[in-house]
């Protein structure tokens, strides 16, 4: 016999938390009936890296012997990558600094600078005077955008002045600068400073919670503001498999992690959040103990809760609002 079901607006408060009981879980994204799911999968910490030891990259002073000279750095572990900033050769009197950086997967970066020192192997010429007066320093700086250089000032006139590694330079870094000025009466003039260009914060990045009624389809957070076309933003969450994007109904804390080359990196954690619907609800009982109902975590389509069986099935892909009979 076919039983008729009047779906009705006025539920009683009961039936909704029963079904809430019933329908304690998140529909898949890929579809289908509804079935529960496992608690979130936090991913497991990651190891913490180890410091390399045994590495020698010392100062290094030496004579002028019209030979070529640098420093390099021993004990690197196999497999490691070793990258050089001003490494020379070097071969006129002067003092240079040298930087080398070390990685390799499993390790902490090693960032050292060293100081090479070739001296003048014989004594200034008494006939000749000194240069006095000569402004040659170190320079540090923020980034803005524009080149940089070190320029000496105070010599006197006629002087011939030679600079090398002088640039100039935009992006953030330290950049040692040689000067070499000579003339004619006076003792050569040789310097070696340092322009450091620092990197600076990013500036009006915002990272907002947001909260989205589910609707079986993905929402996303995403950070706001403007940011350099250089910039990186990569984005994690503290549920494995989810970014900044998620369809199921739960709360997820997402982490954007923003990194460009002339900017400090900035790490900003927001919430995303999928609730369950919370309009009113199509359901009712029938004569054999059925319970039909709209169902808020798969598109308010109609489905089923079998009492005697402890079932839930999908009825069907029709909206309940549009379902008066069914038997």
């Amino acid at each position: 016999m076919k039983k008729t079901l009047k779906i009705l607006l006025t539920v009683l408060s009961v039936v909704v938390i029963a079904t809430c009981c019933f329908m304690a879980c998140s529909k898949p994204d890929d579809g289908g009936s509804t079935t529960p799911q496992n608690p979130p999968v936090v991913s497991p910490p990651a190891e913490q890296n180890q410091d390399f030891t045994g590495i020698v990259f010392n100062d290094l002073e030496i004579d002028y012997d019209g030979n070529p000279h640098t420093i390099t750095a021993t004990g690197v572990p196999s497999g490691a990558n070793v990258v050089y900033t001003n490494a020379g050769p070097f071969t006129e009197v002067g003092e240079y600094n040298i930087t080398v950086k070390i990685t390799k997967d499993g390790y902490n970066d090693y960032t050292k600078t060293v100081t090479l020192k070739i001296k003048a192997t014989t004594p200034q010429d008494p006939a000749k005077q000194d240069f006095t007066g000569i402004v040659f320093n170190g320079l540090e700086t923020d980034y803005d955008g524009n080149p940089h250089t070190i320029t000496a000032t105070g010599m006197p006139s006629g002087a011939n002045v030679v600079y090398t590694n002088e640039g100039p330079y935009v992006d953030a870094g330290e950049y040692n600068i040689t000067v070499k000025i000579t003339k004619d009466g006076y003792n050569d003039y040789t310097k070696t400073v340092t322009l450091k260009i620092n990197k600076i914060d990013f500036k009006n990045v915002e990272f907002r919670n947001e909260s989205f009624e589910f609707d079986n389809k993905p929402h996303s957070i995403y950070i706001v503001g403007t940011l350099p076309t250089t910039a990186r933003v990569e984005y994690s969450s503290n549920v494995q498999g989810v970014t900044n994007t998620a369809t199921n109904i739960g709360s997820y804390t997402i982490t954007a992690t923003i990194t460009e080359k002339n900017h400090n990196t900035l790490v900003l954690t927001a919430v995303l959040k999928i609730t369950a619907n919370d309009e009113e609800r199509f359901m009712g009982f029938a004569d054999n103990g059925v319970l039909y109902f709209q169902n808020a975590l798969d598109n308010n389509y109609f489905y089923l809760y079998d009492t005697n069986t402890k079932q839930i099935k999908k009825v069907s892909s029709d909206n309940v609002v549009d379902i008066i009979n069914y038997g």
